[in-house]
């Protein structure tokens, strides 16, 4: 998971060009799990051209929900050109305001997204050890001068 933290209401934080994968079956318990996690919008955020896959999927007695966003807000958000992908048992798409389980609820939910996609990546080999190995197998569209 990737926690993008408060900090101080002057700083700025750019998460430009990661992918997240998180996958595994929890077989018990309630507990939510997040490719991006946000808590907080008191400083300028800035989320452009990252994959969010969370794989997980529930099994046995498991009822926790596994997004691949959750944002606690959007004042001073710049958010587009993402992937989000929760395709697994009780996967959602994102949390903000309540679940947004379709790319458009999402898209209404921030304002923004416009050019965002919500497509199975289709890594080369998933859970696998080496950067390679989370190569997309499909086309995605991105955005240049963020980098």
């Amino acid at each position: 998971m990737v926690s993008m933290k408060t900090g101080a209401a002057s700083q700025t934080c750019n998460l430009y060009f990661n992918t997240v994968y998180i996958a595994g079956v929890p077989t018990t318990g309630a507990l939510n799990s997040f490719a991006l996690y946000n808590n907080a919008n008191s400083n300028t955020r800035n989320i452009r051209n990252n994959i969010f896959d969370n794989a997980r999927s529930n099994g046995g007695t498991a009822s926790g929900k596994h997004y691949a966003i959750s944002l606690a807000g959007t004042t001073t958000l710049t958010i587009n050109y993402n992937d989000y992908y929760a395709a697994g048992i009780n996967g959602v798409l994102g949390a903000l305001a309540g679940d947004q389980v379709t790319l458009a609820n999402w898209q209404t939910a921030t304002s923004q997204d416009g050019n965002s996609s919500n497509t199975d990546p289709a890594f080369v080999n998933a859970g696998g050890t080496t950067a390679l190995d989370y190569r997309p197998g499909t086309s995605l569209t991105a955005v240049t001068g963020t980098g």
